[in-house]
């Protein structure tokens, strides 16, 4: 993927790729027999301009502009850094808004965005494994967001019948012009306000289980190999923030909003195999409202700062 972080980082060859980009998904869209499943489910909201969250994995993005509706607005949450800004610049030939940040870096922001999108009566879209993986495994930003804005998830998934995979981390499926396939659509899955931890961890495994499904499915009714998904989490709890000990903080913990080398052993004693990360909205002001615990002491496991932040769904909680 190295000449697509070059393009992407180049304003004067991500245009006009962007612009090619385009023009090959349109060619593949039109010029194959694309059977499209489940349509009458956003449908509903289309008709009744209500929006949704869309979900989809991050190696079927690829023909993701041709599944939506002309004219009904939505916002795509796309990564601010690696293939990001290209994908950005893709979907702006569909009339596609793109919200910056990613679960790993600016999520707060992003978070916040997708909020204000979707007041303003814009559906949203995210691809709940990206951007960096484990590969068809739901991260719980998704679900916070859900929680958050009280809309429903619908997902969708697709399938060419002669198509490339890339080997990327997230086997990239590339459908090649004339081939066709299926689009399938999901049922809506909703996630309760006052949701707890528990619920919660429900709603993500119900949209992940649907989403491998539909993917799955997808791939059959072209005759397709699945792709397997990427080894699920242990445990899908919250971590406990590794604390270095004092001989070590200041070396090792340099403070907010920077990375750090090190973790902590089965013994408790740091060492430098692994690194962390300590994001710089780890404050007071993101703890659950009944929550005053300092999160930089907080070892309660109870999940709340997760449902606000979906940057807590990667390290150094995992």
């Amino acid at each position: 993927m190295g000449i697509v972080h070059t393009l992407s980082d180049r304003a004067w060859l991500r245009g006009p790729f962007s612009r090619v980009a385009a023009g090959y998904i349109r060619l593949v869209f039109r010029t194959g027999d694309w059977r499209i499943i489940g349509e009458a489910t956003p449908a509903r909201f289309w008709d009744a301009d209500k929006p949704f969250i869309g979900a989809f994995w991050h190696g079927r993005l690829l023909m993701m502009p041709c599944c939506w509706r002309q004219g009904k607005a939505i916002r795509v949450l796309i990564s601010l850094r690696g293939e990001g800004p290209l994908i950005a610049a893709v979907i702006s030939h569909f009339d596609l808004g793109a919200v910056y940040g990613s679960s790993t870096q600016g999520g707060t922001r992003a978070l916040r965005a997708l909020a204000r999108a979707s007041a303003e009566g814009n559906s949203v879209a995210v691809t709940p494994d990206g951007p960096l993986g484990p590969r068809m495994r739901v991260a719980r930003g998704i679900i916070s967001l859900a929680r958050m804005t009280g809309l429903p998830i619908l997902p969708v998934s697709y399938s060419a019948r002669r198509a490339a995979v890339l080997k990327s981390w997230d086997s990239l499926l590339v459908p090649y012009p004339g081939s066709g396939g299926a689009i399938i659509w999901g049922e809506p899955v909703s996630v309760d306000p006052d949701a707890d931890a528990d619920a919660l961890e429900a709603a993500r495994i119900a949209l992940e289980t649907q989403m491998i499904a539909l993917t799955n499915e997808a791939d059959r009714l072209c005759g397709r190999n699945t792709v397997p998904p990427a080894a699920a989490v242990a445990d899908g709890r919250l971590r406990p923030i590794p604390i270095p000990s004092p001989a070590r903080r200041r070396r090792d913990w340099p403070g907010p909003g920077k990375a750090i080398a090190g973790h902590l052993n089965t013994k408790g004693v740091t060492t430098r195999k692994d690194r962390y990360w300590w994001p710089a909205s780890l404050t007071k002001s993101l703890t659950a409202p009944n929550c005053r615990t300092d999160l930089r002491s907080c070892f309660r496991l109870c999940g709340a700062c997760a449902q606000l932040d979906p940057i807590f769904t990667f390290s150094p909680f995992r």
